[in-house]
């Protein structure tokens, strides 16, 4: 075997190229890391103003975090909805009966970002509820929510919900 000036120079061009591809890659791991963080920090805005649309018992302004088409939900007692119409109509029922928020309280909130369009938000809350009759209810439970930004806007497309008991 010889000395071949061409194999040598082939296998530093692709060395060369090779430490390129790895440096460059570095910022975008970074860059990644970047994106999840500001993703979860959006998300988390958008639920604060959810949960001041559900405080300020404005329905309207609490569908609205709602997406229109590809909504489905999963109730603590087990049914389903497969739109959002059919979620929205026991919604406006229940909430005609609902005087106020003595409290509304999530806790061991966590935001998983799926990718650069999804991230699902799951937490736990407690709740003190004045209904119109005088009554004060309290609620516990969790919930797992999932938000979607296909439109420019993150909105909901799924959410679900247990019961503490």
């Amino acid at each position: 075997m010889g000395f071949n000036s061409k194999k040598i120079q082939n296998s530093c061009v692709l060395a060369m190229f090779l430490l390129i591809l790895a440096a460059c890659s570095q910022p975008k791991m970074k860059h990644s890391q970047d994106l999840d963080a500001e993703i979860k920090a959006d998300i988390r805005w958008v639920f604060m103003d959810l949960v001041k649309a559900v405080k300020s018992l404005n329905v309207d302004s609490y569908l609205k975090f709602f997406d229109q088409e590809k909504f489905t939900s999963m109730n603590a007692d087990g049914s389903v909805h497969h739109s959002l119409i059919a979620f929205e109509k026991p919604f406006r029922e229940q909430s005609q009966f609902i005087q106020g928020y003595e409290s509304l309280e999530f806790e061991n909130i966590k935001i998983t970002v799926v990718n650069i369009t999804t991230a699902i938000l799951v937490n736990e809350y407690q709740a003190r509820v004045n209904l119109k009759s005088g009554d004060t209810v309290v609620v516990s439970g969790a919930g797992t929510q999932v938000w979607s930004k296909s439109t420019g806007q993150w909105k909901l497309v799924h959410v679900s919900s247990s019961a503490k008991k």
